[in-house]
């Protein structure tokens, strides 16, 4: 069976002291800046939308709009003030009820896009990076070299939120709401003994990764694959660990990236506890067989290992003109799908992406215009598409951040590692029944 990056691939590509006293321990604010002026722009305006696979968008807004019907129609979906329509569930009602027939031509799709969402510009430049789900050798028993456990929430974590909205996750401690234990203290074992193994992997530096990537398939001797998804942190700030290796002189800056990473700390295995406990925030998991009680946070991918910058320096280069080839490809099947992200659906490789929910809202199509790494020329390819805005990352801030999200696989990592283009990103607001296009 092909990965969801190999789907990717087949449309010309190739392949994360407010009110409680805890600076450093929140989730991002939810509560967008004021000053963003969104923009209308023009369907003429997007450069490549000749080339989209329209199918592709419909099974997208299909599952959108599945999700959406099970909120209320006051549910709050993010979102800059000055965005007319979409930072309400009910703004979706006439975009939804419109749908076109399932089996519908590329051309029924378009037209129906067209007639009922309006583009909108909320920042002339972006930075796109990507990420993943990772597989990892892992077992159910503490045996062999399977030694590093991968843990599910504790049962005194909680998450409480602060009179100017943002979310914190912490325990009491009598009267005081404080930051859990750091990932220094939980390597030193402070959670061992509790029944919170949900397995073991060989590798501390692989659920490092599984943890920045915040969702993940764990691949047992016989070949079940156990999908594990993000359940609640620690409260602790997160530290990019690319930031510290950069700090210490040993990586460049130009040379920071998952690969790079990775191969210094297998060639420092003596510092890698060391590096990884730099960055105190640990992240916790369920089973995704079972009911998430918490909804998801993290997203965001290994460019958060990174330490990305939150948008992109002034003079950066504009991506190529043009969409590349583009075949038609279907959506994935239910077993292809991604685990659920922030939004609460499952996300699909090349059509869902990680945002800043302070300016662009759940659900929202958003219009990207990027390059991506090709692994076939080791070079960049122009990427035009819709993609649905399912998901947030600790490192994702800003009106033109966002995060790709790059399926599974083996060529996944790569692409996701080293996908950090500037772009375009123009948000698809939908309308109201009584506004259409």
């Amino acid at each position: 069976m092909p990965s969801i990056a190999g789907s990717v691939l087949a449309w010309g590509l190739v392949l994360g002291a407010g009110v409680l006293g805890l600076g450093g321990c929140t989730d991002s604010d939810t509560r967008p800046p004021a000053e963003i002026t969104a923009r209308p722009t023009s369907w003429t305006a997007l450069a490549g939308l000749e080339g989209e696979n329209w199918r592709g968008v419909m099974a997208g807004l299909e599952q959108q709009c599945r999700h959406l019907a099970t909120l209320p129609p006051n549910a709050a979906l993010g979102g800059v003030p000055s965005l007319p329509y979409g930072r309400l569930n009910a703004d979706w009602a006439g975009a939804c009820a419109a749908l076109p027939m399932a089996g519908s031509d590329g051309t029924v799709i378009r037209n129906y896009v067209q007639r009922w969402f309006q583009p909108y510009v909320l920042t002339d430049r972006a930075l796109l990076t990507g990420y993943y789900e990772p597989q990892v050798a892992a077992s159910l028993t503490r045996q062999d070299a399977f030694q590093v456990p991968v843990y599910r929430r504790p049962p005194d974590l909680q998450r409480a939120r602060m009179t100017n909205g943002q979310s914190v996750f912490g325990r009491w401690q009598g009267p005081a709401f404080v930051p859990y234990d750091s990932r220094a203290m939980i390597d030193a074992g402070s959670l061992a003994g509790k029944g919170l193994e949900l397995a073991w992997v060989r590798d501390p530096v692989d659920l490092f990764f599984l943890q920045i990537q915040g969702s993940g398939r764990l691949v047992l001797a016989d070949g079940t694959t156990i999908r594990v998804g993000y359940d609640g942190k620690n409260g602790q700030p997160y530290v990019p660990i690319g930031r510290v290796l950069e700090r210490r002189g040993a990586l460049a800056r130009n040379a920071v990236n998952a690969d790079t990473i990775r191969a210094w700390l297998a060639a420092h295995p003596q510092e890698v506890r060391g590096v990884l406990e730099s960055n105190p925030s640990y992240v916790f998991f369920r089973l995704l067989s079972d009911p998430p009680p918490v909804p998801a946070q993290v997203g965001g991918g290994v460019n958060e290992a990174i330490g990305e910058a939150d948008e992109p320096e002034e003079g950066e280069d504009r991506p190529a003109s043009g969409p590349g080839r583009i075949p038609r490809i279907t959506a994935p099947a239910a077993a292809e799908e991604g685990s659920p992200g922030a939004f609460g659906v499952p996300l699909t490789a090349g059509r869902s992406m990680a945002i800043d929910r302070r300016y662009v809202p759940f659900a929202t199509p958003v219009w990207v215009e990027t390059q991506v790494p090709d692994p076939r020329t080791g070079g960049l390819t122009p990427w035009h598409h819709i993609v649905f805005a399912q998901d947030t990352g600790t490192d994702i801030r800003g009106p033109g951040r966002a995060d790709l999200f790059m399926g599974h696989g083996p060529m996944a990592p790569w692409i996701a590692g080293h996908l950090r283009s500037a772009g375009r990103m123009v948000v698809l607001v939908p309308l109201p029944p009584a506004r259409p296009q």
